[in-house]
């Protein structure tokens, strides 16, 4: 039970951190092509906010499949890793 609980725990830690960072990435480069729409004049400048919230929106279910998909493999890869070098073997050895 202590298991699940701390694997639970570090599976929400990083699919956490994985969204944030995912998100933010989105968010600028939403912007920089929305900066270059009002640059060309095909977009006003009053819409750049509105624009870029909705366009998140529109990204989010893709961005939390890949922040769950990433959250789920790194903290089982490394209990996976941490449990055959405890035993002695290298990353390289079968």
């Amino acid at each position: 039970m202590l298991y699940r609980r701390a694997l639970t725990r570090e599976m929400g830690l990083t699919t956490g951190a994985v969204l944030t960072v995912l998100i933010v990435i989105a968010l600028v480069i939403l912007f920089v092509r929305l900066l270059g729409d009002v640059a060309r004049g095909e977009l006003a400048n009053e819409a750049v906010f509105a624009f870029l919230g909705f366009s998140l929106l529109y990204f989010l279910p893709v961005l939390m499949t890949i922040a769950l998909f990433a959250g789920v493999l790194l903290p089982c890869r490394a209990c996976g890793a941490t449990a055959k070098w405890s035993s002695g073997s290298t990353p390289d050895s079968p």
